[in-house]
């Protein structure tokens, strides 16, 4: 994460509340937000933040009882996700359409499909042999052009139950 003593400081999002992260951010100095679409969860998250945060920290965070997709993500420099297997490609979508270079992604347990720029697709062997790097890396990009997609991500951690990516 970049230092909290920058003029602007991160927002971290996320997904299914996982309030501490909220407070360990918006502690550290990250302006941070929480969204949920849930009411009961929203709620929860919200009257815990009002009765047990200090007023330092509530300053610095809010939770938000929206949808995930309507909420703009070209000012975020880094999202917390906690979804589920099928919501993730509409993420993945959303997330290179609207976030800019440099943006942390962290997806708690489960993949996000997001064009990269050091992977490629499958190729049959005998293909793979007439076909090369610069060659596959162009056809990714176009494809990615297709789809509305201006930016590609590295997963840059892969462990347990935890991937980071990075836009880039």
């Amino acid at each position: 994460m970049a230092s909290p003593s920058r003029k602007v400081r991160n927002a971290l999002l996320h997904l299914k509340e996982e309030v501490t992260r909220i407070y360990e951010a918006a502690k550290l100095g990250y302006q941070s937000t929480g969204i949920e679409f849930n009411w009961t969860l929203w709620a929860f998250s919200s009257l815990r933040r009002q009765l047990f945060w200090s007023k330092e920290v509530k300053k610095r965070s809010q939770f938000l009882r929206q949808d995930f997709l309507s909420y703009n993500l070209n000012s975020v420099n880094t999202i917390m996700i906690f979804g589920v297997p099928r919501t993730m490609p509409i993420l993945g979508k959303k997330i290179q359409t609207e976030c800019s270079l440099g943006t942390n992604i962290l997806s708690y347990r489960f993949d996000i499909p997001l064009a990269s720029s050091s992977t490629s697709p499958q190729i049959p062997m005998q293909a793979s042999k007439t076909n090369n790097n610069k060659e596959t890396r162009k056809n990714n990009n176009n494809n990615n052009e297709k789809d509305g997609l201006r930016l590609q991500a590295n997963c840059i951690y892969n462990r347990e139950e935890m991937k980071i990516y990075r836009m880039g």
